[in-house]
């Protein structure tokens, strides 16, 4: 037997195959656009409410939860609660209390939180909460743009053959 015939040359690549590895670096590639535009606005929307706004300690009155969701049988789902968190905060000689735009599980009545007030509107107000996903966002987009490239660049110095070798016969 011809020992040449039995060697497979693992540097030529099916069609198929280089099309499916530059399809998929696409695919990763959009991905990580995508995940940056996320980022983008994110950070516009902090700056926005960071020019717009002034930052002050509000103090939680009352945590209502409501039920907006019922477990079913046949369903399968769980019950599920919205939560409304009052906050009452002084802001130019006034006093407020307002409905807070965020709900975490830690939170309880009478601990303070900093809110952001709107200078030409003081009843309306948000919570800037940890940044840490932002830092999670950037590592995810990082992943998605670095696998998306290897990809692309593993379908671009891919050998294309016109017949593709098929393997070795096994007897």
């Amino acid at each position: 037997m011809n020992k040449t015939a039995q060697t497979h040359d693992s540097a030529i690549t099916p069609p198929a195959s280089k099309r499916f590895f530059a399809t998929m670096g696409v695919l990763f590639l959009g991905t990580a656009c995508l995940f940056l535009i996320m980022l983008i606005r994110m950070f516009i929307d902090v700056a926005a409410l960071q020019l717009n706004a002034e930052q002050v300690t509000a103090t939680i009155t009352k945590i209502e939860k409501k039920l907006v969701g019922r477990e079913t049988a046949s369903s399968g789902s769980s019950a599920a609660y919205k939560h409304t968190v009052l906050v009452r905060y002084a802001y130019n000689g006034a006093d407020y209390e307002e409905p807070l735009d965020f709900y975490s599980s830690t939170m309880d009545v009478g601990d303070k939180v900093d809110i952001y007030v709107y200078r030409d509107n003081p009843k309306i107000i948000s919570i800037v909460g940890k940044l840490w996903f932002l830092t999670f966002f950037i590592a995810l987009s990082i992943v998605f743009a670095l696998v998306g490239l290897k990809l692309v660049k593993r379908a671009s110095k891919a050998k294309v053959s016109a017949d593709t070798p098929k393997p070795p016969a096994r007897f």
